[in-house]
């Protein structure tokens, strides 16, 4: 079972803001504050919505997609593309504007439940101090063809492109889920995103 996802598909109507606003703002407990399990799609659980993004919006040539999907029992993203780094491009991502913002005051990093390809991926975060759509915090990891839980301390994230104060964990305003960096043909699966203690 999928159901596809575009970029106009992510975009916000009337009756999807009324929809989100009956929803609670965070899923918190003591441990974590949940982002995403994918059980309320096309919403998210923080409230708010995934939208798919590549390089051609900057000039690049990468060309990507992503659908909702059920893998036995497991609601999940797959985001797959062709990823370039001709023209000075080099990526594809879903990512999700925080409303309001994150405060993660207290966690200690980001967590994935993610299925790849053997590929390194990305977690690009920004926050308040990123004034610049090319401005953002991000760290790395390895996938495996199976399933895996990844966490990435907030302490990993690297400022780029213009960027030197480091992550204010206060104040996450946008997660992206990226696939980048490199030449290849992207396959990865999420089907959970938090942040925990």
């Amino acid at each position: 079972e999928a159901t596809m996802m575009t970029r106009r598909s992510f975009t916000f109507s009337a009756l999807t803001v009324a929809a989100f606003s009956q929803l609670p703002a965070q899923a918190q407990t003591e441990d974590e504050i949940l982002i995403d399990d994918m059980s309320q799609a096309p919403l998210t659980s923080y409230g708010g919505q995934w939208q798919l993004s590549t390089d051609r919006v900057m000039g690049g040539i990468s060309q990507g997609s992503a659908r909702m999907i059920r893998e036995n029992d497991r609601l999940a993203i797959e985001m797959t593309g062709n990823v370039s780094t001709a023209n000075n491009g080099g990526f594809v991502q879903v990512s999700m504007r925080l409303q309001p913002r994150l405060d993660a005051t207290g966690y200690r990093g980001v967590e994935l439940d993610v299925r790849g390809d053997g590929h390194p991926y990305w977690v690009h975060l920004r926050d308040r101090n990123t004034r610049w759509p090319w401005q953002v915090y991000h760290a790395a990891y390895e996938t495996t063809g199976d399933w895996q839980t990844v966490r990435l301390p907030f302490a990993s994230f690297q400022a780029y492109h213009r960027t030197t104060r480091r992550l204010d964990p206060s104040s996450i305003t946008r997660i992206g889920l990226v696939a980048g960096y490199d030449d290849f043909q992207a396959h990865l699966k999420i089907a959970r995103v938090s942040v925990y203690r």
